[in-house]
């Protein structure tokens, strides 16, 4: 007998649709931090969620797996996004034979795209000293 785990049929395109729904739609998924206030709130989301993606028709999981999977979800769409603006940059044309797919572009839409693209700040480093300036 073999001893090798049996693989996981794959996530649907409808529960990667209902969990980009939720973390549209709910503040507690797109910051992802413990409220105080409402302790909570965030585990409850969890588990509905987990029920409605178990009842979609597709693998079931428990929530523990869930996040797990959206989890390595957005940093392999967020990898995949940061190989294309370096291939772009590459090329000079920015021209590049991968492409986001739909749900992954409106992930990095929602989400962000800091990680991906850098916030704008320009990069600090050593100013260079001008030639004509005399050391003493």
């Amino acid at each position: 007998m073999s001893d090798k785990k049996k693989r996981s049929a794959k996530t649907t395109r409808q529960q990667y649709c209902l969990f980009i729904e939720e973390v549209q739609t709910n503040k507690a998924f797109r910051n992802n931090k413990y409220n105080p206030e409402k302790p909570d709130v965030l585990e409850t989301t969890w588990e509905e969620l987990t029920n409605n993606l178990n009842s979609t028709g597709g693998p079931q999981h428990s929530t523990k797996q869930w996040k797990s999977i959206f989890s390595d979800w957005k940093s392999s769409v967020r990898k995949k996004a940061r190989e294309i603006q370096v291939a772009r940059l590459e090329t000079g044309r920015g021209i590049c034979d991968k492409a986001l797919t739909d749900l992954e572009q409106l992930l990095l839409d929602i989400t962000g795209e800091v990680v991906t693209k850098g916030a704008g700040f320009p990069e600090l480093g050593v100013v260079p000293v001008p030639a004509n300036i005399e050391s003493k």
